[in-house]
This record gives structure tokens, sequence and C-alpha cells, in this order.
């Protein structure tokens, strides 16, 4: 018998309420998250991004523009950054 994590109602719900907040500000989240790292601020980007793939994947976000966005701020922040030194 192995260890099975079963989430409470409030962590199902908080889950639920974090994603319905992400299909609605998705776009503006995804550039202040991302914005933020390349400042330098500690903030995990991956678990963002994985969740807007996600949802890009069922069709709640805009696949082709999440992907163009993620890629011009990647290109800023490699600039930013060999400029810095």
């Amino acid at each position: 018998m192995g260890l099975h994590y079963r989430p409470s109602i409030v962590e199902i719900k908080l889950m639920k309420d974090l994603m319905q907040f992400l299909i609605l500000h998705g776009y503006t989240v995804i550039f202040l998250w991302v914005l933020a790292e390349q400042i330098g601020a500690p903030v995990p980007v991956g678990p963002l991004l994985l969740a807007a793939g996600a949802l890009a994947g069922k069709g709640l976000l805009n696949f082709t523009l999440l992907v163009v966005y993620l890629v011009s701020r990647f290109i800023w922040g490699r600039k930013e950054k060999i400029s810095l030194g």
C-alpha cells in the first residue's frame, strides 16, 4: 500500500479559484510574474508557466499568443542581461 495524498475541500476550492483567476487575468499575471523574475525577484516562474500551458492546452488561453509573448520576454530578458554585463 502506497501513500496517497487526498486534497481537502479547501485545497480543491483554492486551486479552482486560482485557476479561474489565471483564466480571467492570465496574460497580465504572466507579464508581471515574468517581469518580476527578470528584474531579479525570487519568484518561481516554472509553476505559473506550467499552469498557463495547461490552460492553453484546454483552449482557455491562446497558445500562440502565449508562446509569442514568452519568446519575446525571453529575448528581451537576454538582451537586458547582456547589456548589463
